[in-house]
Parts: structure tokens; C-alpha cells; sequence
């Protein structure tokens, strides 16, 4: 664009040339002084910055025409304004051609470089005088433009992959993120294979960074497994793309909405509100699914609003407005709760209401006013809530809690100020979330003030939260301005359980972006970040990543700290690829099936493309997604004796470099090995095809005095219990001496 728009000024001032050279005469004579003529106004010149330095060559020199269209003869000077700015001549006479450049060695100074397809403009002019000409001096405006075009666009897509798990006949509302990886503006479009992943259809082009929704539909789908794969395409590249693997586990399922409690039930005095009850919606298989809430009573209000749109589970609000606007009666409605697609019975949560006369007097509040406590099984925690008057009275209240785990000793009266006793115990609870309410009354002869309601909120866990990050350390090496973007690690409680976290550098160095995360997320969860060293000269930098629980109580864990050591060297990188583990043994029955997986990455940490390939028709390679694969990348080995004859089968996983590339990268073989056993006796254990004593004389040897296995060694398990041990021995004693069961365990 720079070169056409250049090579457009040279154009047109070789036809002021030409239109000059050939004016006739009587132009000449119209005037008697001279007459200034500077063209073109504007000069504009371009250089690349991408790489943070200049590249002068992308520079083409601008000529510019100087000429006296008046009479008599003329001389002229020029200069530019600010000095970095080249003219050739700097003066003239009646008709000159004057070359203009960029001066580097004065050049403007810029200490941040633009953005892809951005453009930091300096300007200046050039002064054309002229001690003859009536109309001197002129001025050409020169513009100076630094930019950044990349020379190749890289699509990147958010999440990297779908795991996805619903039941039949459901549909799943799903987001995919696409950007450029040098912050570019370019167009782009999807396209998948299957008909139930279902990408929106748009009339307008779609450009870099976007939010694309798509849906997924198990209608129709029998329970099992679903692949496809989301191409994001550059639409003027076709070599420009990614690819987003979709993963869908149709469950069987269905959607089971429930509450903690189950109804509400109250009694009050005329004119006392219930605010701050608390109704715990969620899926009873553990999904998460939208839902929306309805009742009719206008005293009866759910607080929705903060929590915009409702997922499960979720922690609603209940407030009871019994004003002075209900009489003393009862009162009843019921809180509908209805899954947004249909998919699931409504739920019905039953609220009554008992309204008696009276006034409140007294105001009661409670110290703290919630519990949110992170425990673990066989547990028991004793602690205390402080109940008392605002303005000191004394005022009789009674307790009332539903949990079977939680407990208040010492009856259910009291009066204000009191210090009770609670106990909670998680013997009988699995792991997982528990809510009741501790609820404070007026005594049953004068409803004297409002209820009080006190959350209590218990966290069970297997063990103490042990949050872990793998990998637990990252050590780049990179070349000067080149870029890692998509790095991961996989963030995991290490008992399974779901906790919140959030994440930051130590440091703060600049290098190290979250730029498409959340900035908290919940194990198990992946964690995605990107390296940049921009201007940053060879050398070895360090920082750490930080996993910390975001929230100020008790329940949570220790932070988990990632050193990241960035190594800039300028020497070009020697790519290495390797795999964990090099080699794979399976020893298997006919129809028999090994599963294990292969660990591919590159031995200093890079994302390197690569392909892979097998001959046998035994050995299965299925990783996710289409070729080619990147480093660092899992992929499930399965090895399928069926219709194999006994004997040993080898083979190799061949893993290479991407064909087009020009790295240098060894092929790496790991070689396999299928050993299938031929058919054998249950219980004959010495292989003399016989089930006798001598069996049971060799198991003594093998299991007592260390002898000689038995081959194959599951003959021998002449109980079936998976185990060759005393029991086996007393087996074939017992089938020999004494009538007992001949061993017979399948193969």
C-alpha cells in the first residue's frame, strides 16, 4: 500500500513534468514575475516497526516538482522543519525536480512500537522560498508513519476444546472467543461436520475478536459419546485456521431440580417482615442448568435480580413482607421453580405463613449473622452465636433448626443476652453442600420482635483442600520478539473437590498476560496464559504465577505458587521432541482391551506441530481433534487383542515434525509390544495340564518359598479372586482331597 501510494507521487510529478516541458509559449508570456509552484502538497512516507527498529529499505524516497509557471527567472531554497527530512537539491531555478528521504540518524523516537495494523503518524513540512516570486514561500506537508504489519496471521481460539455432558433431549448454549494473535482485525468464519452442533448462520462478515454463540442438541442422540471438531477459517487464507475440538457425553440422565428447605413455614405478629431467608436451589445429578422462579402472593418475594441469569445450584433470597397490610390469619402461596427448557419437572417450594397480633418492641440480632464453615468427614466443630437486644432488654426467643448435623444444646429457651452453644458434626454427611437456618423466635406468650434468621453454610470435604498445579514449574526459551501464546497447566484440588481460585504474578512482570480468562475460576479447571518479550534483550527473567483462594473466611487452601523462568537467547533454538513414556508392554487376553495414554511435548517447553502413524491394526491411537497435533498434547493408547492368535505382537507410534515446517526435528518411535498368553487350565498351576497335588505343592513353593511363577500366572487364581495367594492353594486342596468346586474362572 505504501509503494502505490509513492510510486502514485512519482507518477504525477513526471507528468507536471511532461506538462511543463511542453506548456506553450504564450503561458510564458502572460506574466512578467515569477511565480511559485510547488507539487505535490503532501509527501507521505511508511516504515515497519514490528520488529521494534526501523527498516529503512521499506522507505521510498518522494520527489516532488519545484517551477516558475510566471514570467521572468526565479531561483529557490528549500529546508525542512524539524531536520529529519532529506532534500536533493536544496536549491534551484525556473524548473527543478527535487528528491525528498528520511533522515534516520534524526528520526522521531518512539519508545512503545505500534500495534498490528496501527499507525503512529509524525508530521513536519518543507519550505520552498523564493526571493523573486510574489507568492513564496510554499510549504509541502511531510508525514512520517510507523506500522506494524504482520506478516502472517495466526486465528486463536477460546477454550481450546468442549467437554460437554447432558442428558437426552436438552440443548446447551455454549460460547466460542476467536481473536488474532497480534491483535489484528480479520475476518473469519466456522464449520463443523455434525447436525448436532449447530453454528449460527450470519449475513455479515465476522470479524477478530468476537464472541461467537453456537448450540449444542442432544435431541434425538442415544446415550453415549459425540465427536466434532469447530474449523475457525480465515475467509482470504485457507491456510490461516484452528481447530476446537467438541466433546459430548449424552448421559442417561434426566434433569431433577431440588431445594434445601423443602417449604417455609412461619409465625409471626402483625406487621414483622422474614427477610434474608435462604432457599438452595440445585440439580440433584449435579448439572447446571437455567431456571427461572414464579409466585402469585404479592406479600411473598424471591430475589432474583443480582443473580441474572439462574443456574444451578444457586443460593436465593426469600423475604416475607407480613405488613400491616395482612390481618392476623394464615397465609399461603408457593415458590414455582421451572428449568428454562422444559426439560425438568417444576419444582414446588410450599411458604405459609401464620400472622398473630402484636407489635415488635425489641430488636434481636445475633453475632456473627451466617456460618460458612469448610470441614471435613468425622468432623466435629464447636463454636458459638451471641444473641442479644439492640437496646439491652431482656427478651425471652426460642431456637428452632431442622439439620440432623447441627445442634444446640441446652434447650430450645433462652433469653437475651445469651451465649449459645452450637455443634456441628459431619459424621453422617459425604462430601459435598449443606445449608440449614437457625432461626430465633419471640416467645410463644408475647411476639415481642421480628424473627431473625442465622445461615448456616457447611463445605464437606474429603480431605484438607490440597490444590495443586501441573505442571509446577515453566522454563521458556525463546528467540528476541518471539511469542508463546496458549501455555497451560491444569489446576486441581487433589480429593476432587470444586474450589474457587484466582490468579496474579508475584512479580507483576509484564511479560507474563491472562488475556482471555476469567479472573477466578473453580477446580478442576485448565489455566491459560501467554509469554511475550517484545523489546526485552537475551537474557534469563523470572516471575511466578500465583493460585490463591479469592475469598476472606476460613474455607479455603494454601496458595500454590508456579515459578515461570523466561530464557531470551540470540542463537536460533535446537527443537526437541520427546515422550513419556518411551515405551509401551500389554499383556492381554484373547478379546481382551489395554487402554493407556502417550505424552507428547517438546523438551523445552514449545508448542511444535506434529503428526503421528501406527501399522498395526491392533494399536489405536485416539487423540482429540484433527491434525496436526501440538505440543504439549495427551493422546489415549489402546491396544485390542480380539481375533489376535497367542503370540507377540510389535509395533511403533511414529511421531514427526510438520512436513512444511523448517525446524530440524528428529522422528521419534515408541515402540509397542503385545504379548497375548495362550488358552490354559484354571488351577493347574505347574502347566502339566492335570489339576492335582502337584499344583497345590507348586503354589507353596511360588507363594512360601519363592519359587518359579506360574506361566501363564492366571492359572494359578484357582479361586477367582484376582489375587495368586494361600487361598488358591487351599482351593486345590479342596477340589483334590475333598469333592470340592473345580476352579473354573473365565479367560
Amino acid at each position: 500500500m505504501r509503494t502505490l501510494f509513492q510510486i502514485r507521487n512519482l507518477t504525477l510529478s513526471l507528468f507536471l513534468a511532461v506538462v511543463f516541458i511542453f506548456l506553450p509559449p504564450c503561458i510564458a508570456k502572460a506574466r512578467t514575475t515569477p511565480v511559485l509552484d510547488v507539487n505535490p502538497d503532501t509527501l507521505r512516507f511508511y516504515a515497519d516497526f514490528c520488529g521494534g527498529d526501523p527498516i529503512p529499505d521499506d522507505t521510498i524516497p518522494g520527489n516532488f516538482m519545484v517551477a516558475n509557471i510566471g514570467g521572468g527567472s526565479m531561483t529557490w531554497t528549500g529546508s525542512a522543519g524539524e531536520g529529519w527530512v532529506g532534500l536533493s537539491p536544496v536549491s534551484g531555478g525556473d524548473y527543478d525536480s527535487v528528491i525528498a528521504w528520511i533522515d534516520w540518524s534524526r528520526a522521531p523516537v518512539i519508545f512503545t512500537p505500534p500495534q498490528p495494523g496501527d499507525t503512529i503518524l509524525f508530521e513536519t513540512e518543507i519550505v520552498i522560498e523564493s526571493p523573486d516570486a510574489e507568492n513564496s514561500p510554499q510549504q509541502i506537508i511531510v508525514q512520517l508513519g510507523y506500522t506494524c504489519d504482520p506478516e502472517e496471521y495466526q486465528l486463536l481460539a477460546y477454550p481450546s476444546h468442549f467437554e460437554l455432558t447432558a442428558p437426552p433431549d436438552d440443548t446447551l448454549a455454549m460460547h466460542i472467543f476467536v481473536v488474532e494473535a497480534h491483535n489484528a482485525n480479520i475476518e473469519f468464519y466456522l464449520s463443523n461436520s455434525s447436525n448436532w452442533l449447530i453454528l449460527p448462520v450470519f449475513f455479515a462478515p465476522l470479524f477478530t475478536p468476537d464472541s461467537v454463540e453456537f448450540m449444542v442438541s442432544t435431541i434425538g442422540l442415544d446415550p453415549g459419546v459425540y465427536y466434532d471438531t469447530i474449523i475457525v477459517s480465515s475467509s482470504d487464507n485457507s491456510d490461516n485456521w484452528t481447530a476446537v475440538p467438541v466433546r459430548l457425553n449424552v448421559s442417561e440422565d434426566s434433569y431433577v431440580l431440588a431445594s434445601n428447605p423443602e417449604s417455609f413455614n412461619f409465625t409471626v405478629p402483625q406487621g414483622v417482615p422474614i427477610l434474608g431467608e435462604s432457599l438452595y436451589v440445585y440439580e440433584e445429578h449435579g448439572y447446571s442448568i437455567n431456571f427461572w422462579t414464579h409466585n402469585e402472593a404479592y406479600w411473598l418475594h424471591v430475589d432474583t435480580m443480582a443473580a441474572s441469569p439462574l443456574y444451578t445450584p444457586r443460593l436465593l433470597i426469600v423475604d416475607i413482607y407480613a405488613d400491616t397490610l395482612l390481618d392476623p390469619g394464615v397465609y399461603t402461596d408457593t415458590i414455582f421453580i421451572y428449568a428454562d427448557d422444559d426439560s425438568a419437572s417444576p419444582l414446588l417450594v410450599p411458604v405459609s405463613i401464620i400472622i398473630e397480633g402484636g407489635s415488635p418492641d425489641y430488636e434481636v440480632a445475633t453475632s456473627p449473622t451466617y456460618y460458612h464453615l469448610n470441614l471435613q468427614p468425622e468432623t466435629t466443630l464447636d463454636t458459638s452465636l451471641y444473641v442479644y437486644e439492640t437496646h439491652g432488654y431482656a427478651t425471652w426467643f426460642h431456637i428452632s433448626y431442622d439439620a440432623s448435623w447441627l445442634d444446640i444444646p441446652g434447650g430450645t429457651f433462652n433469653v437475651t443476652p445469651a451465649d449459645l452453644d452450637i455443634s456441628i458434626n459431619t459424621a453422617s454427611l459425604a462430601p459435598g453442600f449443606y445449608a440449614d437456618t437457625i432461626f430465633l423466635f419471640p416467645d410463644t406468650d408475647s411476639y415481642s420482635f421480628p424473627p431473625v434468621a442465622v445461615p448456616v453454610y457447611v463445605q464437606v470435604q474429603s480431605e484438607v483442600a490440597v490444590v495443586h498445579a501441573v505442571p509446577d514449574f515453566f522454563h521458556f526459551y525463546l528467540a528476541p520478539g518471539d511469542s508463546i501464546y496458549n501455555a497451560s497447566m491444569y489446576i486441581y484440588e487433589e480429593s476432587g473437590d470444586a474450589l474457587a481460585f484466582a490468579v496474579s504474578t508475584v512479580a507483576g512482570s509484564g511479560w507474563i498476560a491472562f488475556p482471555f480468562i476469567p479472573t477466578s475460576g473453580v477446580t478442576p479447571d485448565s489455566l491459560h496464559f501467554s509469554i511475550f518479550t517484545d523489546t526485552l534483550p537475551p537474557g534469563t527473567y523470572g516471575d511466578s504465577i500465583v493460585i490463591f483462594y479469592p475469598l476472606d473466611d476460613i474455607y479455603g487452601f494454601d496458595d500454590v505458587i508456579v515459578p515461570v523462568i523466561l530464557t531470551i537467547q540470540e542463537d536460533t533454538l535446537d527443537y526437541r521432541l520427546e515422550t513419556s513414556p518411551t515405551s509401551f508392554s500389554f499383556s492381554l487376553n484373547e478379546s481382551e482391551v489395554g487402554y493407556d495414554s502417550l505424552f507428547v511435548y517438546e523438551a523445552s517447553d514449545q508448542q511444535i506441530g506434529f503428526y503421528y502413524q501406527t501399522t498395526g491394526n491392533w494399536l489405536v491411537v485416539n487423540p482429540f481433534g484433527m491434525p496436526p497435533y501440538v505440543t504439549p498434547m495427551s493422546m489415549p493408547v489402546i491396544a485390542n487383542a480380539a481375533g489376535l492368535e497367542p503370540g507377540i505382537y510389535i509395533d511403533s507410534i511414529f511421531i514427526w515434525s510438520l512436513p512444511e515446517d523448517t525446524l530440524n526435528i528428529q522422528t521419534l518411535a515408541v515402540p509397542v509390544v503385545l504379548t497375548v498368553p495362550g488358552a490354559y487350565t484354571c488351577g493347574d498351576a505347574n502347566g502339566d495340564e492335570v489339576i492335582d497335588v502337584g499344583d497345590a505343592v507348586y503354589l507353596v513353593n511360588f507363594v512360601f518359598r519363592h519359587g518359579a511363577p506360574p506361566d501363564p500366572y492366571a492359572a494359578a487364581d484357582a479361586n477367582c479372586d484376582g489375587y495368586v495367594n494361600v487361598g488358591d492353594i487351599v482351593s486345590i486342596v479342596a477340589y483334590t482331597f475333598r469333592g470340592g468346586p473345580a476352579p473354573g474362572c473365565p479367560q
